[in-house]
């Protein structure tokens, strides 16, 4: 749910609070890292991990990020109700791999929910076309595939049995560095333009990234 709460936060800092794209998801992986990083010392969590977990971490990372990047980009070309709707089919993804890779039961009424679905994001969609829409469906779409791998592999790999603070910190700190990269080859890092912006970032990186991401880990671990 925390998770449909980005476009809130993160229309108006592209807005009229002039942050670009790269600057806004560097600066809410960053303080969401440091939330995090909090949450571990007061649990007294260690963060030893050994190279096996740190591969993982990276794979992890890099599709976290990359959820996030699609998404925030595809606000260009259609409405973030739209974006975030197309988004919240991963469900049908991370069943669609289960079953194919992992040998999951079928279930026809999987299926037919499924399908349903697809039918209705597809209405919702439906205007014409044009292409600078499909871009922004594209877009949206891919976030369905990023998403549902990192669910999928957060599930499968043994890297799914550490700590839930530690798994999310070192998720969040991987994308942090990612975006970190990739703001410095894009348009640079700015400074936050205002205290307003500070609270939007903030509630961005609390709302929309720690809990969402540290209460789907906990779900993946304790109900599959």
């Amino acid at each position: 749910g925390t998770f449909g709460l980005i476009p809130l936060f993160t229309i108006p800092l592209m807005g009229n609070m002039g942050m670009n794209e790269s600057n806004i998801l560097f600066y809410r992986f960053l303080f969401s890292t440091l939330m995090m990083g909090a949450v571990c010392l007061l649990h007294k969590s260690t963060l030893k991990i050994n190279m096996k977990h740190l591969i993982s971490i990276i794979g992890l990372g890099a599709l976290y990020a990359l959820t996030a990047l699609f998404l925030i980009y595809s606000y260009h070309y259609i409405t973030s109700g739209v974006a975030t709707t197309i988004h919240f089919l991963y469900p049908i993804c991370v069943s669609f791999l289960m079953v194919v890779f992992f040998k999951e039961q079928k279930s026809k009424s999987l299926f037919l929910a499924a399908s349903l679905s697809l039918i209705g994001v597809a209405l919702m969609c439906w205007s014409g076309g044009g292409s600078i829409r499909l871009m922004g469906i594209g877009l949206a779409a891919l976030t369905i595939l990023t998403y549902g791998i990192y669910i999928v592999a957060l599930n499968q790999l043994d890297i799914g049995k550490l700590p839930a603070e530690v798994l999310t910190f070192y998720v969040l700190l991987g994308g942090c560095v990612i975006f970190f990269i990739y703001s410095l080859f894009t348009a640079g890092i700015s400074s936050i333009p205002s205290t307003k912006a500070g609270f939007y970032i903030l509630a961005l990186a609390f709302l929309s990234t720690v809990i969402s991401d540290l209460t789907l880990i906990l779900a993946v671990k304790y109900a599959g």
